[in-house]
């Protein structure tokens, strides 16, 4: 599943400039390396992750290029706003479960995801569920969707273009 992952989100990540990441949820931690791997010295990536332990773990990587916040996505607008980084995001990768957050809160996440990315900025989310697509289809420019069977379900990676 994670060669799934970074063929469709990693791959179409631009790291031969500088840019700005977020993203919400730490997952298993594969994702942030590879993303610290390819990135230069002089970008930046932005975590939101409110599972302490997790957290800590983020803690021990070490890298003046990666923020940590203990504070989730709902939340990550107005940090990076106070930042000034409000419309200066190339990509946001969530890995976060919008389907334990009722639909408005979801909304409203994706609304100031919006908001954080600059023109042609991207948001990725892979979720096993559809749901989300509609609202991001709803907000972004164009919206793109690629799918993979797992075992009995299928997972999704949603993308969305401001």
């Amino acid at each position: 599943m994670y060669k799934f992952l970074s063929e469709n989100i990693i791959s179409k990540i631009n790291f031969n400039k500088t840019i700005i990441l977020v993203q919400y949820g730490y997952t298993n931690g594969q994702i942030i390396t590879e993303v610290l791997e390819k990135m230069n010295d002089d970008s930046l990536l932005f975590v939101f992750e409110t599972d302490n332990k997790k957290v800590t773990d983020l803690l021990q990587l070490q890298d003046k290029r990666l923020r940590i916040y203990d504070a989730d996505a709902y939340s990550a607008k107005s940090i990076l706003e106070k930042q000034g980084y409000l419309g200066k995001v190339d990509c946001i990768i969530s890995t976060v479960g919008f389907s334990f957050f009722d639909s408005r809160k979801t909304r409203r996440i994706v609304f100031k995801s919006y908001a954080l990315l600059k023109e042609g900025g991207m948001l990725f989310t892979n979720k096993y569920s559809l749901l989300i697509y509609y609202t991001i289809k709803h907000r972004f420019i164009e919206t793109k969707i690629k799918f993979k069977p797992i075992s009995f379900s299928l997972i999704f990676i949603i993308k969305g273009i401001k």
